[in-house]
């Protein structure tokens, strides 16, 4: 339904109304569809409507830290469950080219603590 919303191009204050619709919060990749079109703190209002619902996803973090949406991606990082992204190696890559480049730190190396040594890539 909102990706619907965004398609059509309609406004954010539109978007932002979907989003206080209850059923809106269990539409599959929400908060993937509000970080891809640059809404990240749309979606951590998902995120935070949702958290301990067993909702968030992988991908949700893995896109929220593609995107450089670290804020999100800590908030989503809160389900433990999520943290499977963080297996990945081109998660990992990001991760390390964003703290080389000197970008987010804290943040980036809040989600680096997140990796167990075992799953270094």
């Amino acid at each position: 339904l909102l990706q619907r919303f965004f398609i059509l191009g309609k406004r954010d204050l539109e978007a932002q109304e979907v989003l206080t619709w209850p059923e809106s919060y269990t539409e599959q990749g929400i908060v993937q569809i509000c970080a891809k079109k640059n809404k990240p703190v749309m979606a951590e209002q998902v995120v935070l409507q949702v958290r301990g619902q067993q909702i968030l996803t992988r991908d949700d973090l893995k896109t929220a830290i593609l995107l450089d949406h670290f804020e999100l991606a800590l908030e989503i990082a809160k389900e433990k469950k999520t943290w499977a992204a963080m297996k990945e190696y081109k998660v990992q890559e990001h991760l390390i080219n964003r703290c080389k480049k000197g970008q987010f730190i804290y943040y980036v190396g809040e989600l680096l603590n997140l990796i167990d040594n075992k799953d270094w890539e």
